[in-house]
């Protein structure tokens, strides 16, 4: 060891071992020993069992609940997606060795042009990957029934979906829109991992929630994003805007029988979801604001509790009381963990709320007094965050006692039915974010009738906020977004007159 170790690192390495062996025996088997080396560098070993999923897998539709399946180790192929109509792209020769670059791009490119040249599929079979799951689970028998099986299967055990679009989209904001959701007729939903393109070349990944979580997710697009920069510097990457290749594809298209009544089928998804669409598109919002990690930083202020303070502050402004809002832990660093609900809905937020909106925030006491109460209430956010962090929450706790109760057929206590219960799963405010070099925005939508979906990243020198909502059932974006961005500049006027 280099140099004298930290009262912290001398402090494990005394504890761990007394604890072990005191524990021991008591026929308690403690392996804490062996996390030793990450807890003195402060960083401790994830589960990665959610990893497996990345690739491979699928979300398959059935009755009353889906299913996830991974498909067989042997597939060598990636699913493409463009014009409506399904590809293979073979990512392997025969001794699984990764085909050249060149390769990979006359395939796409073979791609883009048959659908350029042959127009959309009027009567592709995306759009019920969008549709409600009881209805596609039906659908999907129906396509088997008709000889689809087969291409299914192709689709399914696919490494991974390349979604590609045959327009531009405007800039970042544009990408986000698009790759959260999409026209149903080029999108599908139930691959673990879709990455989702325009002729722009600006990419998105969409992600199926039920396989895994975005801590997964955000080490794939890392790793990805480590890659490309690697390969630009190195100069290893031939991929360039003039690049050409004399390469010959022969096109590999999946296609499907299809009955009238499938097709039928297909055109209710398809319609029910581009109406949607099309309404969410039109409110969203997407905005970047001066206010900054850095300044956070110089002013002692946690970024994530300053942020969420603000959207909490907003969302009880715009509805005119206190609302649920959901903020997700990960729960990495426990075996199968998913996450824990943070709740920023605190007491202590609520306070800093009520100074907002009830006094005259021209007044520097008032200023003085909401900094005072922004503070304390980004305490209370940092402390529970790290329980939930440190599987203190009570969100799955809560939930996996009514599991319980349920498989061995006890009644619901009383509390669990009654309105400030079901109010607290109700939750307006649905709010995520991934911090990380390689992610411009994110976004999804809202999760209840009249709420807001609000995707958020906190950088050194902008924070980007994602909205999104339906206006026909009241939750105007726009509105929300002038609210909010009042609220931002107000807190750091009042932090700024402390």
């Amino acid at each position: 060891m280099k140099g004298k170790p930290s009262p912290k690192a001398d402090f494990l390495a005394r504890w761990l071992p007394s604890t072990r062996v005191s524990w021991k025996s008591k026929g308690i088997e403690n392996q804490s020993l062996k996390y030793l080396p990450y807890a003195m560098n402060m960083s401790f070993p994830i589960d990665m069992s959610q990893y497996k999923n990345i690739m491979f897998s699928t979300r398959i539709p059935e009755k009353n609940i889906d299913r996830i399946q991974r498909g067989p180790q042997e597939t060598r192929h990636a699913l493409v997606l463009y014009c409506g109509r399904f590809y293979k792209v073979e990512l392997f020769d025969s001794n699984w060795n990764v085909k050249s670059q060149d390769e990979i791009f006359a395939d796409f490119q073979a791609i883009q042009a048959d659908g350029d040249a042959r127009g959309f599929n009027d009567e592709s079979i995306c759009p019920l990957s969008s549709a409600e799951r009881d209805f596609w689970a039906e659908t999907r028998e129906l396509l088997v029934k008709n000889g689809n099986k087969e291409a299914l299967d192709d689709v399914d055990h696919s490494m991974i979906c390349f979604t590609l679009d045959n327009y531009a989209y405007e800039d970042a904001g544009g990408c986000c829109s698009e790759t959260y959701s999409g026209p149903a007729a080029n999108r599908w939903h139930d691959k673990s991992i879709q990455v989702v393109m325009g002729k722009c070349a600006l990419p998105g990944v969409n992600f199926e929630h039920a396989w895994g979580d975005g801590a997964a997710v955000l080490s794939y697009m890392n790793k990805i994003n480590h890659y490309i920069e690697e390969t630009l510097n190195d100069k290893s990457c031939i991929l360039t805007p003039n690049f050409t290749t004399d390469k010959v594809s022969t096109i590999d298209e999946i296609e499907f029988s299809l009955t009238p009544e499938i097709k039928s089928r297909i055109k209710q998804a398809e319609k029910e979801h581009d109406e949607r669409w099309n309404s969410a598109k039109e409110t969203q919002d997407i905005f970047k604001h001066p206010l900054n990690r850095n300044w956070m930083l110089s002013k002692k202020l946690g970024a994530d509790g300053f942020t969420q303070l603000g959207l909490m502050i907003a969302g009880t402004k715009f509805y005119g009381h206190p609302v649920s809002a959901y903020e997700s832990a990960s729960l990495s660093s426990f075996k199968h963990g998913r996450t824990e609900c943070i709740r920023p809905c605190t007491a202590e937020g609520q306070a800093a709320a009520r100074i907002y909106i009830n006094e005259d925030m021209s007044k520097v006491e008032n200023k003085k007094k909401l900094a005072a109460a922004i503070r304390v209430a980004i305490k209370r956010h940092n402390k529970q965050t790290k329980e939930c962090l440190g599987g203190n929450g009570w969100d799955r706790h809560i939930f996996g006692m009514r599991d319980q109760a349920k498989k061995n057929k006890l009644a619901d206590h009383e509390v669990f039915n009654s309105e400030t219960f079901q109010g607290l799963f109700e939750f307006p405010l649905s709010t995520s974010t991934l911090n990380s070099d390689a992610v411009s925005l994110g976004a999804f939508a809202p999760v209840v009738p009249g709420g807001f979906g609000l995707g958020y990243i906190v950088y050194p020198d902008w924070l980007g906020v994602s909205i999104s909502g339906f206006k026909d059932e009241g939750a105007d974006v726009h509105a929300f977004r002038t609210l909010l961005l009042k609220v931002f500049e107000d807190m750091m006027d009042a932090v700024e007159a402390e």
